[in-house]
């Protein structure tokens, strides 16, 4: 269908979305799993230390996981944007691409041989010429 070098900018394009994507999923996951750690870490620490109560403590939690799934969200979606782009220079690699030799009729303009439409167009009440 497409030209080899059409499909190897195209692999090389789907290899550059995999990486965005698995760079984000790595980054994300340590960041999420350490800020874990660290609460479970500190957050008891401070319960026994009077400055937080077991409810604040559980509040906090709740919050803190609110955030984490909406800046979670936000991040996939960034990185959806990434991959868009690479995605649309796929498509703008494809499109600008020169036409491979051998280009089938079915694909040219009509007319673009020399050869017009001949015929009449009509209606009720009457007729409409083709004009040249």
């Amino acid at each position: 269908m497409y030209g080899t070098t059409t499909w190897w900018i195209g692999w090389g394009a789907e290899l550059r979305v995999n990486k965005i994507d698995m760079s984000f999923t790595i980054a994300s996951t340590f960041l999420f799993g350490l800020d874990r750690v660290l609460i479970i870490f500190f957050g008891p620490r401070a319960v026994l230390g009077g400055t937080l109560s077991v409810g604040m403590l559980i509040a906090f939690l709740a919050y803190k996981d609110q955030f984490s799934q909406r800046i979670g969200k936000c991040l996939d979606t960034l990185e959806r944007l990434g991959a868009l782009t690479v995605h649309g220079e796929r498509i703008a690699d494809i499109a600008l691409a020169e036409p491979e030799q051998g280009e089938s009729r079915l694909f040219r303009s009509v007319g673009s041989d020399g050869d017009r439409p001949q015929g009449r167009a009509e209606r009720e009440g009457g007729q409409f010429p083709l004009k040249r």
